[in-house]
């Protein structure tokens, strides 16, 4: 198959939306939460005037080791006195069934607590759980609202999913130029699924001059933090003649 078909059939393929997430670094879309482990004792207690930091810090210590059910009542704790992350963390509870109940709803509550903190994870994953009707109705108006507030703030995976829009002419204008600046402060944070569409983008010359040699090494980058098909893509243009 021609090269540049095939890479327009993988570009549609990899135009998807992402979810934040506080757990390991989630770099496609969410669309089948993950079943994590769970544990039913809960080994320590909130101690009486905690602060909502340290109730937090509590919470992370067992959220990192995947022991939810321990970690919820000191999320739960630090939430309600208004700790930010730890609305988030909830969210993060709700949506992937982490010692609760899957509950998309619950979830989109305390993400939107979150988001009009200005929690910029929160922001980008209310605007997905928009974009795919998860415990809402779709809406790509509001997604799009969502993904440009956490854009704004500098939040690389809000980046990705804006520049779709763009990209993709969804709920937008098409503008092809806009969805590679967006494109390229994601990639310049590191995010492998912004530096493979970017790669493919100027591999291909669609909304940029063809640079082949840039091309690359954006694959190569994507394939450095695992990104399978951008290894398989740089691996493939590694014999071109022409770089």
């Amino acid at each position: 198959m021609n090269r540049f078909i095939l890479i327009a059939l993988t570009l549609a393929l990899s135009l998807t939306f992402v979810a934040c997430s506080a757990q390991a670094e989630r770099q496609s879309a969410v669309a089948a939460p993950e079943t994590h482990k769970t544990t039913s004792t809960t080994s320590e207690t909130i101690s009486p005037g905690a602060t909502a930091d340290e109730a937090y810090q509590q919470a992370l210590e067992f959220y990192k080791q995947e022991r939810y059910t321990e970690a919820l009542p000191f999320a739960q704790e630090a939430a309600e006195q208004g700790q930010i992350d730890a609305i988030y963390m909830m969210g993060e509870f709700f949506f992937y069934g982490d010692g609760v109940a899957q509950d998309y709803e619950e979830a989109l509550k305390w993400y939107l607590k979150a988001a009009d903190k200005g929690h910029s994870d929160a922001q980008c994953t209310v605007g997905y759980m928009y974009d795919e009707g998860m415990g809402v109705e779709s809406d790509v108006n509001e997604a799009l609202a969502w993904y440009q507030k956490s854009a704004a703030a500098g939040n690389p995976v809000g980046q990705h999913n804006l520049g779709l829009d763009y990209l993709q002419g969804r709920a937008v204008q098409e503008d092809k130029a806009e969805a590679v600046r967006l494109l390229t402060l994601s990639s310049n944070q590191g995010y492998s699924q912004s530096q493979y569409i970017l790669a493919e983008l100027y591999e291909t010359g669609d909304g940029i001059e063809q640079d082949l040699k840039k091309a690359l090494e954006l694959y190569r980058l994507a394939a450095d933090q695992g990104h399978e098909a951008a290894a398989q893509a740089a691996a493939e243009l590694e014999q071109n003649p022409g770089i």
